[in-house]
């Protein structure tokens, strides 16, 4: 493990913790994970190297970003919100140009149940990449459960064609997540009229 950390680390591979997600039913091997990858924070942040009893060449400062990122991510796997973004936020501070650590802070918020702060930063990590369309949809998401729908229309809006509203486009288009996610905002909002038009809406694209 501690050879497969290091290798992943050193070459920037940001898909690895949903890699070892899978080992996460195992306690004991969840704590060997976090000893080995938080002594690693611990050494990079003084000396450059995994240990600092090595020698040889540094590690770049890549390697400590993507231990930080791993590091947000498997906190907030174990529910510890404030230590996820301790590393998070230490990360963003470091690169401040990566979408995926913003996009990370975002379902960190989600998770602690804060949406409005979590749809924030999901529109931080796309005005990042404005072009992205996966994380376009993705912040018109986190807005709707945010219940902030005019926020998501307009942002919707910048991949739907010219000339017609993004709404007739969506509508078009069949995009159903959208109207489902739009109606459960309206009806937390007690907008109920909005809500069974909506569903009305929706009922006739089904059919």
């Amino acid at each position: 493990m501690d050879k497969f950390l290091r290798v992943n680390f050193s070459k920037g591979c940001p898909p690895l913790f949903t890699t070892l997600k899978s080992l996460y039913y195992n306690t004991e091997k969840v704590s060997i994970i976090q000893e080995l990858v938080t002594n690693y924070e611990a050494s990079l942040k003084t000396c450059d190297f995994f240990s600092p009893y090595e020698d040889g060449e540094k590690e770049p400062p890549t390697t400590l970003l993507w231990v930080q990122y791993f590091l947000a991510q498997h906190f907030d796997k174990l529910g510890q919100y404030s230590l996820a973004l301790d590393y998070i936020n230490a990360a963003i501070a470091s690169t401040p140009t990566l979408i995926e650590l913003f996009y990370m802070k975002a379902k960190i918020y989600k998770h602690i149940g804060n949406l409005r702060e979590a749809a924030k930063w999901m529109d931080e990590a796309q005005s990042l990449d404005t072009a992205d369309r996966f994380i376009n949809s993705k912040c018109a998401k986190y807005m709707l459960r945010a219940n902030m729908i005019k926020e998501a229309e307009e942002m919707c809006s910048k991949f739907t064609r010219e000339g017609t509203s993004a709404m007739e486009n969506l509508n078009e288009m069949q995009c159903m997540w959208f109207q489902t996610e739009r109606i459960s905002a309206y009806q937390r909002l007690g907008r109920y009229g909005d809500a069974l038009k909506k569903c009305h809406g929706v009922e006739r694209v089904s059919c």
